[in-house]
């Protein structure tokens, strides 16, 4: 079924995953094994996603496991530094949704993260001034897949669930929306995208290299 609006999770679609080097390094910075640390990152990443923890009370774990209390200025660089990792973005993504607006058709961010990256993104990219809408977890105190944050983002757009493709690279997300009677595809890379045997009705999608 044709669209009218597109929906675009940030971490995994708009933006490519940290690599291993990335979170090696940060894993050294904070004091811990990479896997120890990997395993603290996520346990509590919907809450904090959420807004339901602060950076104190997130980062806090992280000094438990170490034995030793992170200092303020500390947890104020690994917030940087979790910010910073989130700055990759998949320029062919955002110039199809360039092209998308251009046709017409509205398009979204819809992405759990916490508010320092949303603040980041705001303060040193123009990244959310490129969309008709931004649903971000921590303003609406929805994670996905829960499903108040893709009502929020479906009125913020002013467009029926079932006129909305919405891409997610996490299935329970996509599943999440789907529920809703949102269209929604679990996104892997461009060219699968534009593999898709779907009637969309949607300009092509740039394939990858």
């Amino acid at each position: 079924m044709p669209v009218q609006s597109v929906i675009f999770d940030f971490g995994g679609v708009l933006c490519g995953f940290p690599g291993d080097h990335n979170w090696a390094a940060f894993a050294a910075e904070v004091g811990l094994p990479a896997d120890q640390f990997l395993k603290t990152f996520w346990q509590d990443r919907l809450s904090y996603d959420r807004g339901d923890l602060d950076d104190q009370a997130y980062w806090k774990p992280f000094g438990e496991l170490t034995g030793k209390a992170h200092t303020p200025e500390q947890i104020e660089k690994f917030v940087e530094l979790d910010c910073q990792l989130w700055m990759t973005f998949d320029e062919p993504m955002l110039e199809w949704n360039r092209t998308l607006r251009a046709a017409g058709i509205k398009t979204a961010v819809l992405s759990n993260m916490p508010q320092c990256l949303g603040a980041y993104l705001r303060k040193h990219t123009t990244l959310f001034d490129e969309f008709d809408v931004v649903t971000l977890s921590y303003e609406v105190r929805s994670a996905k897949p829960e499903p108040h944050i893709y009502e929020s983002c479906l009125q913020g757009l002013g467009v029926q669930a079932s006129d909305a493709l919405f891409l997610d690279d996490k299935e329970p997300n996509v599943i999440g929306a789907h529920a809703l009677g949102i269209q929604s595809l679990v996104y892997t890379n461009r060219s699968d995208l534009a593999s898709q045997k779907l009637s969309l009705g949607l300009p092509p999608v740039p394939l990858d290299a």
